[in-house]
């Protein structure tokens, strides 16, 4: 028979050329790109630095870690917050007596005596 390799073989010496990079780094791809190594991950951030390619589409969350500020500061600027006057007033309507009762003594009479005569 003939010695020339079979084509299964000749297509066994060649590597796979790598992923194409994103033309614009989204929230979704810098989440799927977790799992990649760390040389490519640096490659990335490397490409992002000399802006060959701009980030889009980023989560709150992915924004929080990049500019590491607190997710809480940026929701509660966004209004994604209550309000902590408003958490109490909506957690003192749901109690129950009992609830109320354990709330006040905990407070203390004369706070809440204080508090409704600067309120009136």
């Amino acid at each position: 028979m003939l010695d020339t390799p079979s084509l299964f073989d000749a297509l066994r010496g060649f590597a796979a050329p790598p992923p194409p990079a994103p033309r614009t780094v989204t929230g979704s791809w810098l989440a799927r790109s977790n799992g990649k190594s760390l040389e490519a991950r640096i490659a990335v951030a490397l490409r992002m630095t000399a802006g060959e390619f701009p980030a889009e589409k980023l989560t709150i969350s992915q924004i929080c870690r990049l500019c590491r500020v607190p997710r809480a500061r940026i929701d509660r600027h966004l209004g994604r917050h209550r309000d902590l006057v408003d958490a109490l007033a909506k957690a003192f309507r749901r109690a129950s007596p009992e609830q109320r009762i354990a709330f006040m003594r905990q407070i203390g009479s004369e706070e809440i005596w204080a508090t409704l005569q600067l309120a009136l």
